[in-house]
């Protein structure tokens, strides 16, 4: 009888390892600002430079600085902004975060996002890429997880 308790437990434990859920969140078609600042830097709408704010998840929003040829995304908790541009920045020439149109929010038990998935491509010489980013949001500043090309890769690292 025991290892059979020992097996449920077992199991139990390793179901609420996966327990987690998705929420998407559209990058486009959000809500345009004129103007948004971030480390110190202000970003304005003009020209070639867009920004966006798009809803989030459990009191985020993201926001997309489209500023041709690339773009990034900065996490917005209403209280303190994380500006991902250096993480997007470093995985190739022109990267955009807009072209894939959804972002993935990574939610624990209790709804609370705890990661987030998005697209980025780029160029790497003369060939197109496309990548998934994985920001832990458990910790703050949120954080660089890992970067796949595989959507169940991604939220294995996500999850983990």
């Amino acid at each position: 009888m025991r290892p059979i308790f020992a097996a449920l437990a077992f199991l139990a434990s390793f179901s609420t390892c996966w327990a987690n859920d998705s929420q998407y969140t559209t990058l486009q078609e959000c809500a345009q600002l004129q103007s948004y600042s971030v480390n110190g830097e202000t970003y304005e709408a003009v020209g070639s430079t867009y920004i966006s704010q798009c809803p989030g998840v459990g009191g985020w929003a993201l926001i997309v600085v489209e500023q041709e040829p690339r773009s990034f995304i900065v996490l917005d908790n209403g209280e303190r902004a994380y500006s991902l541009e250096s993480d997007i920045l470093d995985v190739g020439d022109f990267p955009n975060v807009t072209a894939t149109k959804l972002a993935e929010w990574r939610l624990d038990a209790q709804g609370r996002p705890v990661a987030l998935i998005f697209r980025v491509s780029y160029m790497r010489g003369n060939a197109a890429k496309t990548i998934l980013m994985v920001q832990d949001l458990r910790i703050m500043p949120p954080a660089l997880i890992g970067t796949t090309t595989s959507n169940e890769k991604a939220r294995r690292l996500a999850d983990g």
